[in-house]
């Protein structure tokens, strides 16, 4: 973990000491300028932090954060709440040494939100978490059941961690890992991943919903990515970009991102000449 200056050297007054003895996977800032990190690691600055931790704004660990002994399992997805909470998913399956299948919610100081009431939680990992508008959670990965209801990988939850029935996938949902789902502006939704059918219609790695979950056919894609998308990013005026394996869309050469405009075609605009090389796992805006 490395804090870089706008010209892009190392910011040297961000100082992690040994930092972290496996994978940061994600990091959220919050709006006192502290970061929570999760990932693979189970120590950090030679102290134990099992998957989480959070950070002051100058490295150094923030010891207010009492996450316990943390996730027995791999943290891949946070996401900060307005009021401090913290929505953690992942592979995990145990926080603090108490069963939390996948996905959990704490406190602002780290220890576990029980009016979150998980139950039996996500069969299979979590990859991605997002908010709507009316504070329930959309969440996406390679779960096939949800709190002992049948989701297909992708499935809007309420605030208090109950399956929300009224979101439609149709039966089926994804055929594969949904590595990524995020609410636009218009409240629609936009996923993409490993996947090539949604609700057994052809959507090769990317989707988009519309609010109730059946799939939006106005989102008219002509072949999809040829290749797995790991991460997308929602601009403010709905476009999107994509970031991962491919080397196609549409039946065009695009070298592991793209940007998608609102009508499911490429936005030629955005021109990233031949591209990466190898896979990309993350995008930002």
């Amino acid at each position: 973990l490395v804090k870089l200056k706008k010209d892009g050297s190392v910011d040297y007054s961000f100082n992690t000491g040994t930092g972290a003895n496996d994978h940061v996977n994600v990091i959220v800032r919050q709006p006192d300028g502290k970061l929570v990190i999760g990932g693979d690691f189970t120590r950090f600055n030679n102290q134990t932090f099992n998957r989480i931790a959070r950070l002051n704004s100058d490295g150094s660990l923030d010891t207010s954060f009492h996450a316990g002994t943390g996730f027995n399992n791999s943290v891949y997805a946070l996401y900060l709440q307005a009021d401090g909470k913290i929505m953690v998913a992942g592979l995990f399956t145990t926080f603090n040494g108490t069963s939390a299948n996948r996905i959990v919610r704490l406190n602002a100081d780290g220890s576990r939100d029980n009016t979150f009431a998980l139950g039996t939680g996500a069969s299979s990992q979590v990859f991605s978490i997002d908010r709507t508008s009316t504070g329930q959670y959309i969440i996406a990965g390679d779960f096939t059941t949800f709190n002992g209801k049948t989701v297909g990988r992708i499935a809007r939850l309420n605030s208090d961690a109950t399956v929300d029935t009224t979101f439609n996938y149709g039966g089926t949902g994804a055929n594969n890992i949904v590595t990524a789902a995020y609410v636009l502006p218009n409240n629609k939704i936009i996923a993409g991943g490993y996947f090539t059918q949604y609700n057994g219609y052809s959507w090769s790695r990317i989707v988009r919903l519309n609010a109730d979950g059946t799939y939006d056919s106005t989102f008219a894609l002509m072949g999809g990515f040829n290749g797995n998308v790991n991460e997308l990013a929602v601009q403010p005026d709905g476009k999107v970009l994509a970031a991962g394996g491919f080397t196609n869309f549409n039946g065009t050469t695009i070298n592991r991102i793209a940007r998608i405009d609102t009508t499911g075609t490429r936005d030629l605009t955005f021109k990233v000449g031949t591209g990466a090389d190898l896979s990309l796992n993350t995008v930002f805006l």
